[in-house]
């Protein structure tokens, strides 16, 4: 990680010449603001577009995945970013995250397991699943579309069990999941 060092005035003067030790510092510091380091500034709310681009949606989708996924994988260091909460920063996550269809990477869903008869198996939080295992359905058990694509982690509770035990049309059987992937 790069050390944030602060400019000197007696070398940032306007008749004061450009030297290579300057110009190191100058091109550490931009790291280390990148990286979070301590003293550097932080990217503030004002900094970031407002323009909702696919990059951006995929910038937040990749925080929010890991969380579930085990994997961090960021290009600028989240310590990078200002701690502080603001409306104009809510805004900027929220169009990020709002304008996703259902069922895309970072969204969630009311889904209901699909056990083979006989299979028993509980979906407890954290709990992984495929979208062709899941199909979307009402808090009573009701099937209200088909299979979400992708990869889903439960956020709640969920059992299925042997047809007759906990039949497919179950609210047993339905839970909130979180797709990561």
């Amino acid at each position: 990680m790069a050390t944030w060092i602060a400019p000197i005035d007696s070398e940032t003067d306007p008749d004061a010449p450009l030297t290579s030790s300057l110009a190191k510092r100058w091109d550490n510091n931009v790291i280390a603001m990148t990286e979070g380091a301590s003293g550097a500034p932080k990217v503030q709310d004002g900094a970031l577009s407002t323009t909702v681009t696919t990059a951006g949606q995929n910038w937040v989708t990749n925080r929010i995945g890991p969380a579930f996924s085990g994997s961090i994988a960021t290009k600028i260091e989240d310590a990078a970013l200002s701690t502080t909460a603001t409306t104009a920063g809510a805004t900027w996550i929220g169009n990020r995250i709002g304008l996703q269809t259902a069922g895309a990477v970072g969204t969630y869903a009311m889904l209901s397991i699909q056990t083979a008869p006989g299979t028993s198996i509980v979906y407890s939080s954290g709990v992984g699943a495929l979208g062709t295992d899941l199909k979307y359905a009402s808090a009573t058990g009701s099937y209200l579309g088909g299979s979400p694509p992708g990869k889903w982690k439960s956020v709640g509770y969920a059992v299925g069990g042997p047809t007759g035990t906990y039949p497919l049309n179950d609210d047993r059987r339905v839970t909130m999941w979180f797709r990561f992937e």
